[in-house]
């Protein structure tokens, strides 16, 4: 499906962790982190984009690369802890 350049695509995921859910296996509720168990949260939305034309690649690989990289930016001004486990890994 063709998406103008700039198209945000928004997602939101949402579980029922509470007591009132029948689906709930955690009696009584329990804290649900992500996680690769099971018993964890696991959403995630997966998006596979290929350019129109082939000599757009690079702009789509680009449009990308900047995008993520100002996800990572956000998030370590957001968690300063966070932010500090990067430089500490960087430094090794």
């Amino acid at each position: 499906m063709p998406l103008p350049s700039g198209t945000r695509l928004d997602v939101e995921i949402h579980w029922d962790n509470s007591a009132e859910n029948p689906r709930n296996p955690s009696s009584p509720p329990v804290r649900v982190t992500w996680g690769e168990e099971s018993k964890d949260e696991m959403g995630s939305v997966s998006l596979i984009a290929v350019p129109h034309e082939e000599s757009d690649l690079a702009a789509l690989q680009g449009g990308v690369m900047q995008h993520r990289n100002e996800l990572v930016r956000e998030r370590m001004r957001s968690d300063p802890t966070l932010a500090k486990k990067v430089a500490r890994l960087l430094s090794e």
